[in-house]
């Protein structure tokens, strides 16, 4: 028989290395958030600021996708219905040449619009981030 590596029973043995491990873990989370707390808020809030940028993106993204699908759905309308039985559904109707000519200008200008602004807000929202953290952080040492 084979004496096993760990003194006693294997069970306690896995509890004991268990215990000492979360403790050892627990002290050193400890040290951690009371050492840089600070420096842990202030990236905390200029993550927020970012992530608010961001979102805004995000809902102007989705505004100009809404308007694009629209757009190009004017291509269908015309095609499968008549003129006519659209202007009775909808009196407004500016007719279907007129109206598959501005659904897709309005679909290309949104997507024309949309790489634009996917490619060049995200390097401004990083300015305003680290511009806000170093607001932040100067605050902190005028405070100090």
């Amino acid at each position: 028989m084979v004496d096993a590596p760990w003194p006693g029973p294997a069970a306690d043995y896995l509890v004991q290395a268990y215990v000492a491990e979360t403790a050892k873990f627990e002290k050193n989370l400890a040290v951690k958030l009371t050492k840089n707390k600070e420096a842990a808020a202030d990236q905390l809030l200029a993550n927020g600021v970012n992530e608010y940028y961001t979102a805004l993106l995000d809902i102007v993204v989705i505004a100009l996708n809404v308007v694009a699908f629209f757009g190009y759905a004017m291509f269908p309308l015309t095609y499968f219905f008549e003129e006519e039985f659209i202007k009775a559904t909808l009196p407004f109707w500016p007719g279907n040449e007129l109206a598959e000519w501005s659904g897709n200008f309005a679909g290309d200008f949104m997507w024309t619009l949309e790489p634009i602004l996917v490619l060049t807000v995200p390097p401004v929202i990083a300015s305003i981030r680290e511009a806000y953290l170093g607001k932040l952080q100067a605050a902190r040492k005028k405070d100090e």
